[in-house]
């Protein structure tokens, strides 16, 4: 079979693999990567617990994936053209149910989290090659938003439906189950590449040459040290700890050394120039707020369905199930908007956070021990909305904004903080005021409870529970209100910001790509 230089073909299968099949086929392999994991973080309390490690320790090994993931866009490219779909994708299937393997077998928490780095690298690496081979099918003008929204839908959908697998696989088998499910995927779409596709190449293969490793070593190693702080700091108690000194020390002798190699190296991994485009750092700031926003899911939300409703993961599966719906009504919402309707990118980015505001006070008012689980539907699908609109407009804006030269390192950057160390920080900073509010709350209501007040009650138990319940409902309520507040004034800095308007929405062919890279070697 010969390339298709005019249309839309996916020439790494075999000739007996159907046309109308194959497109479908392929988009298999990022579901499953995305719903993989080395070690699952959202499986943090079944797995610590069994394995006598902190919970900290899991969530540890899910950053480091999310950083692996992080660190690999500027290799992207350079590792298409070096290998062909089939090899990638053998490597990737096999690589990552090797590392799922491992992880079931170790206790030894810095291996765990390396192996997870990787993980995650490899997870990005397999996707990629996937959305770039069927770019021209979802976007055959090769433009940004019905493309992202394929990619950003397939993502966080994914993440959604593990979350959803997951909890039905515990309630009935151990959590080990769930890595098992994994690995026995992985290695049916390894089975599928190796007889189903063959080693096809449109282009001579590049070397891999002008790549900054040590940078790309460097520059995981202080974002580890980054999460490391956001994950134990209120575990080691912050800067009481030396772990949080030596952390601190990491970062800046890390820092120090990439800007050092910025300057001195002629491939850099991340150059100087990648950090100094227009709105940048506005783009970056809106995506801090966006993950610090969007932590109140995975912390307060979770206390209250856990901790004062008492759902099991199984009654939450309808909350994770209209996440999903939201996500896949997002991306096709975003790509309506940006394509069709023509919408403004201030406009777009106002709705985006709308959504995640209207998610915050609904949730406001949920806050009682006798909210109905149906209740949290509306929130989860507005959640789930404003989550991919946020990644998908503010990732096309920036796009159109930098030149191909450094888009995958700006892609870098954003990473630092939307699926890199945002996300940790903001869960640090949402537990951190919820103790701290439940501890001032628990002295202020236990003040108020007299012998009289607490004639109705039997025990000593039963007032300690009445006063703990008391005090959880009063520090959601308000972490709540303060994410509200905080998405309100969000909404009116973005009246006030300024967009470009004019952006170039399409991505350079496959062949210009190659070019380029070869004329940067």
């Amino acid at each position: 079979m010969t390339h298709q230089q005019g249309g839309f073909a996916l020439p790494m299968f075999r000739d007996f693999v159907p046309e109308g099949w194959r497109f479908w086929l392929i988009l298999i392999y990022p579901i499953v990567f995305q719903m993989s994991d080395a070690v699952f973080m959202g499986l943090s309390t079944q797995i610590s617990s069994d394995l006598s490690l902190l919970s900290e320790d899991i969530l540890m090994c899910g950053f480091a994936g999310m950083i692996g993931v992080t660190m690999t866009f500027p290799l992207l490219f350079r590792l298409k053209f070096r290998f062909t779909t089939r090899q990638i994708l053998l490597t990737c299937t096999l690589g990552m149910a090797t590392l799922s393997a491992i992880c079931l077998h170790i206790r030894f928490v810095p291996l765990m989290v390396a192996l997870s780095l990787l993980f995650g690298m490899l997870k990005l690496w397999g996707s990629f090659e996937v959305f770039s081979s069927v770019m021209l099918k979802v976007a055959p003008r090769y433009n940004f938003a019905p493309f992202l929204s394929l990619v950003f839908t397939i993502v966080f959908g994914s993440i959604e439906l593990s979350g959803i697998v997951s909890a039905h696989i515990t309630h009935a088998m151990p959590w080990q189950y769930v890595n098992y499910l994994s690995i026995g995927a992985l290695l049916l779409l390894a089975l599928l590449a190796l007889t189903c596709m063959r080693n096809f190449r449109a282009m001579p293969p590049q070397p891999l040459l002008g790549i900054g490793w040590m940078g790309l070593l460097l520059w995981s190693v202080m974002l580890l040290a980054f999460a490391f702080i956001f994950v134990y700091g209120s575990y080691l108690d912050w800067l009481h700890s030396p772990y949080m000194h030596l952390a601190i020390g990491i970062i800046l002798i890390t820092l120090g050394c990439n800007l050092w190699r910025m300057q001195r190296d002629r491939h850099p991994y991340l150059p100087f120039a990648a950090f100094r485009y227009h709105n940048l750092l506005q783009v970056v700031v809106l995506f801090l707020v966006a993950c610090v926003m969007m932590s109140t899911e995975s912390v307060l939300q979770h206390i209250l369905t856990g901790e004062v409703l008492h759902f099991s993961a199984v009654n939450t599966t309808g909350i994770r199930l209209s996440a999903l719906i939201g996500v896949i009504f997002g991306g096709i919402v975003s790509t309506q908007c940006i394509e069709h309707l023509g919408w403004g990118w201030k406009r777009l980015t106002f709705l985006s956070f709308l959504l995640l505001t209207m998610y915050e006070a609904l949730l406001f008012t949920l806050v009682s021990p006798h909210t109905p689980v149906e209740a949290f539907y509306l929130p989860a699908l507005l959640y789930g909305m404003g989550h991919v609109m946020v990644f998908v407009v503010l990732t096309t804006y920036i796009e159109g904004v930098v030149p191909f030269a450094h888009r995958f390192q700006v892609l870098t950057i954003l990473g630092f903080v939307r699926i890199g160390c945002g996300s940790a920080m903001g869960a640090a900073i949402f537990g951190h005021l919820f103790k701290g509010s439940m501890s001032e709350q628990m002295a202020l209501l236990g003040s108020q409870y007299s012998p009289t007040a607490m004639s109705h009650v039997d025990t000593f138990g039963e007032a300690a529970h009445a006063v703990s319940q008391s005090a959880m409902l009063v520090s959601l309520r308000d972490l709540f209100g303060l994410a509200t507040v905080i998405g309100i004034i969000t909404l009116l800095l973005i009246t006030m910001a300024h967009f470009k308007h004019n952006i170039r929405r399409t991505y350079p062919t496959l062949v210009q790509v190659y070019g380029m890279l070869r004329r940067q070697r």
